[in-house]
């Protein structure tokens, strides 16, 4: 609330909580009309991001985790960098903030300045075999152009985990175009117990829906053929990251079963010339991992 650009709002979804979430909420929407107060029954957070958006009013739009916080100056800054480029969508800095020690960290993801060199904006015409790679993949750095979002119909899938990547990166292939603010103003909090990331385990193949959603997405899009190395790099990515990320021998067991189905095989995701990969021990890791007895 202690933003520099004054002309927002703020839409709370209560995600069927159980505890005074929603008598809090209450109060601040009291004290401030700016805040809008949506219930829901419990349905995730891709279900609650969509809720909230359907009561969106804003020329531009912005997700935020309920466990994390803003920098004063984000707003007024995207929205001039958003407005001067024509931008449809807008990446800035993130960094992390321990819970627990209360010491700011780095982060690994984060938009890739390489990829934009000099250019102020970029899309899938001027960076097509890199268009996915440009930033992380979670959706609370990024500035939206609202009317984009809804011209393009997208929307978060209702995962229990990896609900974003469908959306996310669909959204870089069909931009027109992409800025990027060198600015950290998003802080991620790490040490909760009860972290909307800390339950990935529990329901491990969601991101395997994910990769393929995408994939069916860019497809419907028209726009696969463009984008289509791009698309191979971050699945093997986002493949590897998830398997090393899960060492239960159950839960490994269970993606290697669905990685062997066809509804996966169809993207032959790891059957491409060697050459196509930016990482080709990555590709091999997954080989491997999928004929292992």
């Amino acid at each position: 609330m202690k933003q520099s650009f004054s002309n927002f709002e703020i839409i709370a979804v209560d995600d069927g909580s159980t505890d005074d979430t929603g008598q809090l909420l209450e109060q601040f929407h009291k004290k401030d009309q700016r805040i809008k107060v949506i219930r829901q029954d419990n349905s995730g957070l891709g279900a609650a991001r969509n809720k909230g958006f359907e009561f969106a009013s804003g020329k531009y739009t912005l997700f935020i985790d309920s466990d994390d916080f803003i920098e004063d100056g984000l707003l007024e800054n995207v929205v001039h960098t958003a407005e001067n480029t024509d931008a449809d969508i807008v990446l800035f800095g993130a960094r992390t903030y321990n819970n627990i020690t209360k010491v700011y960290g780095q982060f690994k993801f984060l938009p890739d300045k390489r990829i934009f060199g000099n250019s102020k904006v970029v899309n899938r015409k001027n960076c097509p075999d890199k268009i996915m790679q440009i930033a992380n993949v979670p959706v609370w750095n990024k500035l939206y152009r609202t009317e984009f979002l809804r011209n393009e119909n997208l929307s978060f899938q209702t995962l229990h985990n990896n609900e974003d990547v469908m959306f996310v990166l669909s959204s870089f292939c069909l931009a027109a175009r992409i800025a990027y603010l060198d600015q950290i103003f998003y802080n991620y909090r790490r040490g909760l117990p009860n972290a909307l990331t800390s339950k990935k385990t529990l329901h491990p193949l969601c991101f395997i829906t994910a990769i393929e959603s995408l994939y069916d997405k860019l497809h419907e899009k028209g726009v696969f053929c463009e984008v289509e190395k791009s698309f191979v790099n971050i699945a093997v990515s986002l493949c590897f990251y998830q398997i090393n990320s899960m060492q239960e021998k159950e839960v490994q067991k269970l993606i290697k079963e669905e990685l062997s189905q066809k509804h996966w095989k169809r993207m032959k995701v790891t059957e491409y010339p060697d050459s196509y990969y930016d990482e080709i021990g990555k590709r091999n890791f997954i080989r491997s991992f999928i004929l292992e007895p």
